[in-house]
């Protein structure tokens, strides 16, 4: 077993006036664990939404269909004639993954950000994305994929070849099954940051799941915030995580 102290720190910003709902499909794996954070940032109204897994639970190298992770967008407030407010994600994975999005109605997807050490393939609304050309827009949507090899499902890194931590940013002091204190980023890569200036709102991943369902309940023209926003006072968690380690 391999015992882990996480320091978080929970940033001091404005309350957004909502946040995706965001529900997993991780079959039971013995050790698995799955990481569900969200975070009061202030994108300017815009969700950055990350989805993370090794792999699903029918993973079979040889046989991409099978390799399949369904992602479904949906519009929670189908009534609101504006749609919802700005959608962006970050797509992470570790095997060769074929992710299939489905975007419902007046979901306004903005973009969508590729990170992963093994090739993927992409399908939105049943129409194949060709993603050889790294960066591109398709229906409107931007696509860009990281030139950076590098996979992250779990916070912290989960020591078996990915580095979440490198993706968003973050520098944590942690501790080893010896209790010997280490940095998970010593060198601050920030390889999400490279790509867009948006902020991450919340965080779904797990070593492997077969699908993401997301509501989306932000709107359009949702009245503005007050003037004098609320703020979220600094929160510390010390969260102790035991896990069995995963083989790919």
């Amino acid at each position: 077993m391999k015992k882990i102290s996480v320091l978080i720190l929970a940033v001091i910003t404005s309350v957004s006036a909502s946040a995706a709902r965001v529900t997993m499909d991780t079959p039971a794996v013995g050790g698995s664990e799955s990481y569900i954070y969200t975070y009061p940032t202030d994108n300017v109204g815009e969700e950055l939404i990350y989805l993370g897994a090794y792999k699903n639970s029918e993973f079979n190298s040889s046989a991409g269909v099978l390799n399949e992770i369904q992602v479904d967008l949906n519009n929670l407030n189908p009534d609101n004639p504006n749609g919802t407010g700005d959608v962006s994600l970050v797509l992470s994975a570790g095997a060769s993954l074929a992710w299939d999005v489905s975007i419902d109605d007046n979901v306004e997807l903005n973009s969508i950000f590729i990170f992963s050490i093994s090739d993927q393939s992409l399908t939105i609304n049943n129409q194949s994305v060709d993603l050889s050309s790294g960066n591109l827009i398709f229906q409107g949507i931007n696509i860009e994929t990281s030139p950076v090899a590098v996979c992250g499902y779990a916070l912290p890194d989960d020591g078996e070849g990915c580095h979440t931590d490198r993706i968003l940013g973050f520098n944590r002091e942690l501790l080893d099954e010896d209790d010997m204190e280490y940095e998970s980023n010593p060198l601050l890569f920030n390889y999400l940051g490279d790509l867009t200036d948006l902020s991450v709102t919340s965080f779904n991943g797990s070593y492997i799941v077969d699908s993401f369902e997301i509501g989306i309940d932000s709107q359009a023209a949702a009245v503005p915030l007050p003037g004098t926003l609320v703020l979220y006072a600094t929160a510390l968690a010390v969260l102790m995580v035991q896990r069995k380690p995963h083989k790919a």
